[in-house]
């Protein structure tokens, strides 16, 4: 049994709900692990809709085959309820397939976006995109590791969000209100280059780090026995 979702024109998309288990797909001579002996065809069609396995969304983005799966919930009393498994595995095949058509382009392969940040930062800084020399690049990489290095272990996904863009402001104009207009728009541009990079590479649709302004900085409290450094001034962005 199997339930398949329409493609349309504007993506690469396929996704296909169906039981492993289901001998209707049993092809000993054909199929590669049925003629290995270690084949998952173990369910006759009428039993499925009630058997132990899971329910699993196959879905092939770009050529890439996925496979998602989702199992019955159970009770309190420790009985199966038999559907869940289907309704999530429907739930995420509409969520493929609206996540495709309102991005209105290729679809974006949510596991692409667990990529790390700082990898991807790295790897952002090293790139033909920024017209660098060494000395420069060497410059971003040391504002990297001062300013930046904090959301490293975040994914690309955790950083497109609004919390994460409202943690970027906090960064920018509150921790680091002391340090140089140029520091924090440097700090900034490596931020929102790496995100908007991620997304021409299809890696996410989309991020909120877009617009984020650099407001007048405030110098840190001095050190004991040290005076206070000049206000920074106002960024014109």
């Amino acid at each position: 049994m199997s339930r398949q979702a329409g493609t349309g024109n504007n993506g690469k998309l396929q996704a296909t709900i169906l039981k492993k288990c289901d001998r209707s797909l049993h092809r000993p001579p054909t199929n590669q692990q049925c003629a290995a002996g270690t084949c998952q065809h173990t369910c006759e069609p009428s039993q499925i809709e009630r058997c132990r396995h899971a329910w699993t969304v196959r879905y092939t983005v770009n050529g890439v085959q996925r496979d998602k799966s989702f199992r019955d919930e159970m009770d309190a009393a420790k009985r199966v309820l038999f559907g869940t498994g289907l309704k999530k595995a429907q739930d995420f095949q509409l969520q493929l397939t609206r996540g495709k058509r309102a991005q209105g382009r290729t679809y974006v392969d949510p596991r692409a976006g667990n990529e790390l940040f700082g990898p991807a930062a790295v790897a952002f800084i090293a790139s033909s995109a920024l017209d660098a020399g060494p000395d420069t690049r060497a410059g971003y990489m040391s504002c990297y590791r001062t300013n930046v290095r904090r959301f490293e272990r975040r994914t690309l996904a955790q950083m497109a969000t609004q919390a994460a863009a409202d943690e970027v402001d906090e960064l920018l104009n509150v921790t680091m209100a002391g340090k140089s207009t140029g520091q924090r728009r440097l700090a900034r541009m490596i931020i929102t280059g790496t995100m908007d990079a991620a997304v021409k590479a299809e890696k996410i649709g989309r991020h909120k780090l877009a617009g984020i302004n650099l407001t007048e900085g405030t110098t840190a409290a001095p050190a004991p026995g040290r005076k206070q450094s000049a206000r920074v001034n106002p960024s014109d962005a």
